[in-house]
């Protein structure tokens, strides 16, 4: 698994600098927000983890 923060927004453009993402083989992603406190496992690709990081975020959910 690789591990990968969102500082700078390369990875996840969606997600917010505290961010962080571990990536599996294949579309394996495990995406954490201390932010939100959430996090989202999915096996989906990583074109799709982005626009669903865009949704959750833009649901309003917080602490």
């Amino acid at each position: 698994m690789t591990f990968y923060r969102s500082k700078y927004r390369k990875f996840y453009a969606s997600a917010p600098a505290t961010a962080f993402a571990h990536n599996g083989a294949g579309s394996n992603i495990v995406y954490g927000d201390p932010e939100i406190e959430a996090s989202l496992p999915g096996g989906i690709e990583r074109n799709s983890m982005n626009l669903l990081i865009e949704k959750v975020l833009c649901t309003g959910i917080s602490k």
